[in-house]
């Protein structure tokens, strides 16, 4: 396996890291929560207490995404081999993992290991593991693609 440094966009990749980092210690800060996306979702449809800054927290993750789409509609285009069946079942595992691991990836990584939480340095481990192991199962052995 060769890495091609050509193709890989360090600056943009440094960039929106940057911009996701900066947003968790904006909404820890400002709102003294933790910005996991699926827990703040879970919890919009659940119709807790908060739930108007909830909506248009979701509401700009899907305004952004179309707002990127207008500037750079390839980088955006992707075809699944997977079937579909599979990629709900994943969807359902990965909420059920965010429930059991108490908070989701996004919620574990920007902001549990800022804060140095033993807890998220776990938790973020076995995502890592568990995604090694899926993408070399369904990429490597079982030959699906993402184009």
């Amino acid at each position: 396996m060769t890495i091609d440094f050509d193709q890989l966009q360090l600056i943009p990749a440094l960039i929106g890291g940057g911009l996701m980092g900066l947003t968790s210690v904006a909404m820890q800060y400002t709102t003294g929560r933790v910005c996991g996306v699926s827990c703040i979702i879970s919890n919009t449809v659940n119709l807790e207490e908060g739930m108007v800054w909830r909506l248009f927290f979701f509401a700009g993750l899907i305004i952004c995404g179309l707002f990127f789409k207008m500037f750079d509609p390839i980088s955006m285009e992707m075809e699944f081999t997977l079937p579909i069946g599979l990629v709900f079942l994943a969807g359902m595992c990965i909420g059920f993992g965010a429930i059991m691991g108490g908070g989701c990836t996004s919620g574990h990584m920007l902001t549990g290991l800022g804060n140095l939480r033993k807890r998220s340095f776990t938790a973020v481990s076995l995502f890592a593991i568990a995604g090694f192991i899926s993408a070399t199962l369904f990429y490597g052995i079982l030959g699906y693609t993402v184009g």
